[in-house]
């Protein structure tokens, strides 16, 4: 850390500590408003969607991409892996922040972000066993 409170991270980006705080205060206020809009009764209204969704990016999505690089592209290593196991991750907070500010059903993203989070932590130790061997 500089003289003047910055940092510079690995691609040789200075943050001024200032920026680190704001950021750091934006994401757990982001994660806050989506998780209080969490609301676990709605689950009946929006099964069929849900159960899709979740299914595509925790399982279906992954796995298409692991066919594409290590079936198709022959990719192996780190790099490989990496991307990977980040497509197997849960939905984004972020995304769906824009998605609910432009009203692309509001309940069913919410649902999609806290269930999907909660079930990843289930889903990416199968993920990482089965990327081990790549």
């Amino acid at each position: 850390m500089g003289q003047s409170g910055e940092v510079a991270d690995a691609t040789g980006h200075i943050w001024r500590i200032h920026d680190l705080r704001a950021t750091t205060v934006a994401v757990v206020l982001f994660t806050m408003s989506v998780g209080l809009q969490l609301r676990l009764d709605q689950v009946q209204n929006a099964k069929v969607p849900l159960a899709i969704g979740l299914a595509f990016k925790l399982v279906v999505g992954p796995l298409l991409l692991a066919i594409l690089y290590v079936k198709l592209l022959h990719a192996t290593g780190n790099v490989a892996k990496v991307t990977l196991f980040g497509s197997a991750m849960g939905p984004q907070i972020g995304a769906s922040i824009v998605a609910i500010q432009h009203g692309l059903n509001p309940r069913l993203i919410t649902l999609l972000v806290g269930i999907g989070i909660t079930l990843s932590f289930l889903t990416l130790p199968i993920w990482w066993y089965v990327l081990h061997g790549i």
